[in-house]
């Protein structure tokens, strides 16, 4: 609790009640709090003020000259504040309030030097009945005083606060009468800003009470004229106005009214004692400066640029946030049925970040905390608002938090998730995350453009037969809930071939040339299989040379006599020894140590070349090459390629299995063998 929270209890002052748009609200000044602060004595209060419906209010206050950002309490009886929200505006709107019943909030301003209290007031919420109410009178009015003020690409809209109306919403008119809303807001103007230049616009502008709108009014306004450069005045004797300075924890944000004449944009940073130094340019604008150091003053200079001709310097100087200060950024929601994905930026130095699910009277409670830049929160209500708020941490320090309202989805809006594909040659297995409250889940072929219903599923899963081999289908899945179903949620995957062969003369090139000629072996028959890999992704390598490196290095499980020949008896290599002759190579490769057959015909299918390593029937160590697969007679037979004597074999599934499996026996060496490798 921050030392403004601890004080306020005994310098809240006297109430002033006043009338407040169709239900009651009473306003509290401040009392003299601390240096700088807001009090009667001090100027007068700052203008608190509330519009309210059942579950909605919206709080407006006079902006501070000194003051860089505002905090919204709620006060409950007993005089706690607990934190709602951090704002560089002088409204709010709080929502998730309960109908008939009265909230105490509090406001303060943080200056450079202290939070200062600048006023407290109470607001009683409407009943639902008097919504119907207020909605009814606003139909009545229109937006009274709307003016609008144009600059180059921007337009200041400004008009009379109404009474009964708690926001107010900004349209552009196009030419055929389409209204397009570019703006909410709950103060009584708008910056309209990314407009084109010389073109004229119309406005609408319409207030919103509970759930009704007031008539719009409108007003047409064409934003200013670019003067080219050589009928502009000499931008030299010109300087950039109305420059604001928005600061972060590690960056500033920039903003200025562009030059008649200027088409590029500087940004410097340094001091008149030495110098300064360039940082970025834009044809915008505004520009963001990003590396700074924390609490830190900087000046930084903004010039135009037009040619050879520069604006005079233009000075914005800005001080970085402590971490106390700063917010997270980029705070974003992607809502599902029962769930919710929240990211944001990731802020400097931050450690761990700290979820909160806020409820209507802003209260929070802990969700989780988190080291990466994103949580999920599962187990929540569908179809329903919730407001959740992340603050950062640095050791000890904590950020100010930052919120963000969104409503998960309807069953009809949300989709099956995790949907996923397995195949075989005749046969694709779907299986997908069972989805809350769903009974059964449809299955639908795309075929012609048209979803052809195949089958329905009460499991996770589901599997399609009598498919052809090597052909592409599109499926799409939806879950059923009695009369209901969620969106379409698709999936394409391809059966797998029934015949994938490498032609055995590129094979017979993978060993490279050397004393034994291609890729034929007497010994080394893993050294030579991991040379076919290698040379398969073009490193074009003579087997001989990959054999004496793989047996200097003293990669094989037992004795290698060196030097050449370099040919090892007893058990030979095992799998681990190839890896790191692979390695060796600048490749990782990928091992499986218990394969299925369903595997080894998938990878064939992505035309990789397997190493396999088996058993010989002495019990010997071997390494050979599966280069392809074939179906015949409802059979499955793999081609496979033995280094020693560079032959070819044809084994049918089972056998091959058997191969692989027979090195399941109690040498540990031997268990060491099998598997496959592939790169």
């Amino acid at each position: 609790m921050n030392k403004f929270v601890k004080r306020t209890a005994a310098l809240l002052a006297t109430a002033l009640v006043f009338a407040c748009g169709g239900y009651v609200c009473k306003c509290t000044a401040a009392g003299d709090i601390s240096a700088g602060a807001y009090s009667q004595q001090g100027g007068g209060p700052v203008g608190i003020s509330a519009q309210a419906a059942s579950k909605t209010a919206v709080l407006n206050w006079s902006k501070q000259s000194d003051v860089k950002t505002y905090s919204v309490y709620s006060k409950d009886k007993d005089g706690k504040l607990e934190l709602l929200l951090n704002t560089g505006d002088n409204a709010v709107c709080l929502t998730d309030l309960t109908a008939r019943t009265q909230y105490s909030f509090v406001v303060t301003g943080q200056t450079d030097d202290d939070e200062v209290m600048l006023g407290e007031i109470a607001v009683t919420t409407l009943d639902e009945a008097a919504d119907a109410q207020l909605d009814k009178n606003a139909a009545a009015k229109i937006v009274s005083g709307l003016t609008a003020n144009a600059g180059v690409d921007s337009v200041t809209l400004d008009w009379e606060r109404m009474q009964g109306v708690l926001s107010y919403e900004v349209y552009i008119t196009d030419a055929s009468g389409k209204a397009s809303l570019v703006k909410t807001t709950y103060t009584n103007s708008a910056v309209i800003t990314g407009l084109e230049t010389d073109k004229q616009y119309t406005f609408e502008v319409k207030g919103r009470a509970a759930a009704g709108y007031t008539k719009p009014a409108r007003v047409t306004a064409s934003t200013q004229k670019l003067v080219p450069a050589s009928a502009a005045n000499d931008i030299s004797s010109i300087s950039i106005e109305d420059i604001t300075a928005e600061a972060g924890y590690d960056s500033a944000v920039f903003t200025w009214a562009k030059v008649q004449g200027a088409d590029t944009y500087n940004i410097y940073i340094g001091d008149e004692q030495n110098g300064y130094r360039f940082v970025t340019s834009t044809t915008s604008d505004s520009a963001r400066v990003t590396g700074l150091a924390p609490e830190t003053e900087y000046t930084f200079v903004i010039r135009g640029q037009k040619g050879g001709k520069f604006t005079q310097y233009s000075y914005a100087p800005v001080t970085t946030l402590s971490f106390e200060q700063a917010q997270v950024s980029g705070l974003k929601a992607a809502a599902d049925y029962d769930s919710v994905t929240l990211s944001w930026d990731k802020l400097k130095d931050a450690d761990s970040y700290t979820v909160y699910r806020k409820d209507k009277n802003g209260k929070l409670t802990l969700v989780k905390t988190v080291a990466a830049n994103s949580a999920e929160i599962t187990g929540i209500a569908s179809q329903t608002e919730y407001t959740y708020a992340v603050k950062a941490h640095f050791g000890k320090r904590e950020s100010l938090l930052s919120d963000i309202i969104f409503k998960t989805l309807t069953f009809e809006q949300s989709k099956v998730k995790g949907l996923k594909v397995s195949s075989t040659e005749n046969s694709l297995v779907l299986s997908w995350t069972l989805h809350k409250d769903a009974e059964a889940y449809n299955i639908y072929l795309v075929s012609g453009g048209k979803y052809v219903y195949q089958t329905y599923s009460r499991t996770a899963s589901v599997t399609l037969t009598g498919l052809q081999p090597g052909t592409a289908y599109t499926y799409v899945v939806r879950a059923q809930w009695g009369s209901r179903y969620t969106d379409y949620e698709t999936i394409t995957a391809s059966t797998l071939r029934g015949d994938v062969t490498i032609e055995f003369e590129k094979l017979n090139q993978l060993g490279g040339t050397g004393n034994s000629g291609k890729v034929k072996a007497t010994y080394g028959c893993g050294g030579t299989s991991v040379t076919m890999l290698l040379n398969e992704k073009g490193m074009n390598l003579n087997k001989d040379d990959v054999l004496k490196k793989q047996y200097t290095n003293g990669w094989c499980a037992a004795f290698c006599p060196i030097p050449f020949p370099y040919g090892a008896y007893s058990w030979g290599s095992v799998m681990s020894n190839l890896a790191d002759l692979v390695r060796s190579y600048g490749f990782t490769p990928h091992i499986n140590t218990a394969p299925e057959m369903i595997d080894i015909k998938r990878l064939l299918n992505d035309n990789k070349l397997l190493l396999v390593g088996l058993r010989t029937a002495s019990g010997a160590h071997h390494f050979q090459i599966i280069y392809g697969y074939y179906l015949k007679n409802g059979k499955v037979y793999y081609r496979v390629h033995d280094p020693y004597g560079n032959y070819c074999v044809e084994w049918e599934e089972s056998y091959l299995r058997s191969r692989i499996y027979a090195v399941n026996s109690a040498d540990a060496l031997c268990k060491q063998v099998r598997g496959i490798m592939w790169l």
